[in-house]
């Protein structure tokens, strides 16, 4: 074989090369913004909406395993979704109506179980009497001598 022969299947090999990268490019781009949609949200917060939402049983560790997954396919599926397995934008906005729901629920249950403040009830601070300097003494406060002194003046 000639050098140009050779020189020209090498040409050949690069271009393909280079067609072949720049056209898996937008596959490996495609996953990362994926894998950083999904790494801004709180895992645990993502498998509490789950719970929440009746799709996930599984410990709320933080950790995007199997469970987890399986749990988003399920809730993508049954909202009509992408079903990637992945949290992304969309199916977190759905999601996180139930972890919203959550945290209203709670708080009306801890009002209704916080102990309620008398406001009638004496407060520790008047509870405490601080003597007033303008006041007179009670009278089994005085002595005697102070009796006799106060009567004369």
């Amino acid at each position: 074989m000639s050098k140009l022969c050779i020189r020209v299947w090498i040409q050949l090999f690069l271009v393909l090369i280079l067609i072949g990268t720049v056209s898996i490019l937008p596959v490996f781009a495609q996953a990362e913004s994926q894998k950083q949609e999904t790494s801004q949200i709180n895992p645990m917060d993502i498998q509490k909406a789950l719970t929440e939402a009746g799709f996930y049983e599984g410990a709320v560790d933080g950790i995007i395993g199997k469970k987890t997954r399986a749990a988003i396919r399920a809730f993508q599926e049954k909202n009509g979704l992408t079903v990637d397995g992945v949290c992304g934008p969309k199916t977190w906005e759905k999601l996180k109506a139930y972890l919203e729901e959550a945290a209203e629920m709670d708080a009306v249950d801890q009002s209704l179980t916080a102990p309620t403040v008398d406001e009638t009830a004496p407060s520790t601070y008047e509870e405490e009497i601080i003597a007033d300097p303008w006041s007179e003494p009670a009278a089994e406060e005085i002595d005697s001598g102070e009796l006799k002194q106060k009567l004369v003046s």
